[in-house]
């Protein structure tokens, strides 16, 4: 099996926790990405949740009482939060704009677009964390034998106690024309 990426050799996850991927979803070059960029962040987000699993268990020594402030860490977090989210990018400026339209033509619906500098970096981030985590969820399926090849979509989200059910798949294998798509074809033979 095989990467349906134009130009990538499977090597790499995008969660960082694989030598070798077989989708898209899976796919750092897909994702602009290189695969010691998703190791490193797969540390990084290793490293947070041990963090975060840490102080969930001093919270717990808290008392619970009904109308209980915020921690101080909690309230620390927020402001960080607020104020990276002030910092945000005002939005590509022309230099920026000329670099999404160039790697929009290189590479076609081949890859995903240019993510940086259309939100703030924070949500980036998290967005980038909810990416690998769906992949290592997909990942998991596709091991477990419950999915299978081209039929790796994301048929339900959860925010919260909420579901949510999609209709509309855009990084399947049964609709990314990689294969005989012109734009994908022309951008795997200049790589």
């Amino acid at each position: 099996m095989k990467c349906p990426t134009p130009g990538c050799n499977s090597l790499g996850h995008l969660t960082g926790r694989h030598e070798r991927h077989f989708s898209i979803s899976g796919c750092p070059l897909y994702h602009n990405l290189s695969s010691d960029e998703c190791k490193g962040k797969s540390t990084v987000r290793e490293k947070q949740a041990e963090e975060r699993a840490l102080s969930h268990r001093q919270d717990e020594n808290r008392h619970s009482t009904r109308n209980q402030a915020p921690s101080d860490r909690q309230l620390r977090y927020k402001e960080k939060v607020t104020e990276l989210r002030r910092k945000r990018n005002t939005g590509p400026n022309k230099e920026q704009k000329d670099k999404h339209i160039e790697h929009r033509q290189s590479h076609g619906n081949c890859r995903e677009p240019l993510l940086e500098n259309i939100t703030s970096d924070y949500d980036l981030e998290l967005f980038r964390k909810a990416q690998a985590r769906a992949s290592e969820d997909l990942e998991k399926l596709r091991l477990a034998g419950q999915v299978s090849e081209g039929g790796n979509m994301i048929k339900t989200i959860v925010f919260g106690r909420y579901e949510l059910d999609t209709w509309y798949h855009s990084l399947t294998l049964k609709s990314t024309p990689a294969w005989g798509d012109s734009t994908c074809a022309s951008s795997a033979s200049n790589i």
